[in-house]
């Protein structure tokens, strides 16, 4: 069996003091052989954790437990999943999912909170070339952003647009991983195996702007996933 844990924090802005948080109890993944790639929770608190047999599996608040929910399967085409996100204001989940095996793909799927039923699929242009979707994240206009780690890009999905194009690319999102939006609305980023945290900026139009390597108070090793925590600080897994 496996486990999911949070794993570290980081903290935006001078003057940030840390609080202490009661030691959470662990959550125990029923199955073998499992990977778990990412978590998310809903408003009520159940946890999603995606993993990289292609199982979505759930924790129902409360429960020292999770179940396997989401499976591949001929309908959903799940491959290798990464990156989760629960989106309560349109009742879905999110998630990454890649084919490894040549020809290399990604997409980004839509499964419903309620009942884990798949809700929408957004492959990733096969013109923009191999791709592998690994975290996302959402603005305040309702638009999905993703993370491509092999392609050194963030494709971006409009809110009610059809199609996912790619947003940005930069030298710097080189192994590109963990990506959310933080204090103030800024876009913050990291890149797994450069040990970098990235702010990555956005001009009026909606394009992306200048991406700004960040100088951080200690070295990271191997940062991951990347989520917001409060107005000043956000929560970062480390390897």
């Amino acid at each position: 069996m496996g486990k999911a844990w949070i794993l570290g924090l980081a903290m935006l802005g001078a003057g940030c003091t840390s609080v202490p948080v009661a030691a959470p109890s662990d959550i125990t993944m029923v199955g073998t052989r499992l990977f778990p790639e990412s978590i998310s929770a809903d408003r009520a608190g159940n946890l999603y954790i995606g993993s990289n047999p292609g199982i979505v599996f759930r924790s129902v608040r409360g429960n020292d437990r999770a179940d396997p929910w989401i499976v591949p399967d001929a309908q959903n085409g799940l491959g290798v999943v990464f990156g989760v996100l629960a989106d309560d204001a349109r009742g879905l989940l999110w998630v990454c999912s890649n084919r490894m095996a040549p020809p290399v793909a990604a997409s980004l799927k839509a499964f419903s909170l309620s009942d884990g039923r798949l809700a929408a699929d957004y492959p990733f242009p096969a013109s923009a070339g191999p791709a592998l979707c690994n975290d996302i994240t959402i603005d305040d206009n309702g638009d999905i952003y993703a993370s491509d780690t092999i392609g050194a890009r963030i494709f971006r999905l409009k809110n009610r647009a059809n199609e996912i194009e790619a947003w940005g690319a930069s030298a710097e999102f080189a192994t590109l991983d963990g990506i959310s939006f933080g204090p103030g609305g800024a876009l913050y980023a990291n890149a797994i195996q450069r040990n970098t945290l990235l702010r990555v900026g956005m001009n009026g139009d909606g394009s992306m702007g200048a991406v700004e390597v960040l100088a951080t108070s200690s070295p990271m090793n191997a940062p991951d996933g990347l989520r917001p925590l409060d107005a000043r600080r956000m929560l970062q897994s480390e390897g």
